[in-house]
């Protein structure tokens, strides 16, 4: 009940998410709203709501507007509207430690269970997999590096952690570990930095990776201990 009671007073702080117009559509984008499993085709004019996922196809992309910035979601990505958007270094630190108090070790059955398919039509009563568990999480990832790319840092940190908490599988990628890592110790967030660097140095890393992450970590140190 206490940790329910920390997490509301949180999202109290939460930056309230704008709905995007839809400005030009290519290929295949997919949309689902808050937790609905149908998908449905999106077309130019479209009001897309903060609740509302968007995945685009190969070739594919969507352009959106809000009435002050456009962003460009490319191929093969996935993002939820809300996630469009700018945070304060505070408000960064409290979606970080919502994370933390909802990110809890969970048993094996748990984890397997929270990790439902993105389903499209019928198959004879049976629903098919529009996008794979694996797959999913990987897109969003893609679409939370464009968050970055676009000047949304923050934002991309907090969907990157999101990510790798619901996709527990994406949590052994070390690439998009290092690249979220290196984006926090960008923002001069030298703690949770370094726990991030020390959780990636327990992975299977290349010689690229680990002297990277080694030096990191060494910095760090330094940083910490004045």
């Amino acid at each position: 009940m206490k940790k329910v009671l920390i997490i509301f007073i949180l999202m109290c702080f939460v930056v309230p998410a704008q709905s995007f117009k839809v400005e030009k559509i290519k290929g295949t984008v997919k949309a689902q709203i808050g937790s609905e499993e149908k998908w449905v085709d999106l077309k130019a004019g479209n009001v897309v709501y903060p609740n509302t996922t968007l995945v685009t196809g190969d070739k594919s992309f969507i352009l959106l507007n809000n009435g002050k910035v456009n962003f460009l979601l490319k191929e093969n990505s996935a993002l939820t509207a809300a996630n469009i958007k700018t945070l304060t270094l505070n408000e960064l630190l409290l979606a970080l430690a919502m994370e933390n108090l909802i990110n809890v070790p969970k048993s094996k059955e748990e984890v397997r269970s929270s990790n439902t398919a993105v389903y499209g039509a019928e198959n004879n009563g049976v629903k098919t997999p529009y996008i794979s568990d694996d797959n999913f999480g990987i897109l969003k990832l893609h679409g939370a590096e464009q968050l970055a790319e676009n000047g949304y840092r923050e934002s991309a940190i907090v969907t990157a952690k999101e990510t790798f908490r619901k996709y527990p599988e994406t949590q052994n990628l070390s690439s998009y570990r290092i690249y979220f890592a290196d984006l926090l110790y960008d923002t001069g967030l030298n703690e949770e930095a370094y726990d991030e660097y020390s959780s990636i140095n327990k992975l299977q890393l290349n010689d690229g990776q680990k002297k990277e992450v080694t030096e990191k970590l060494e910095m760090l140190r330094k940083k910490l201990a004045k």
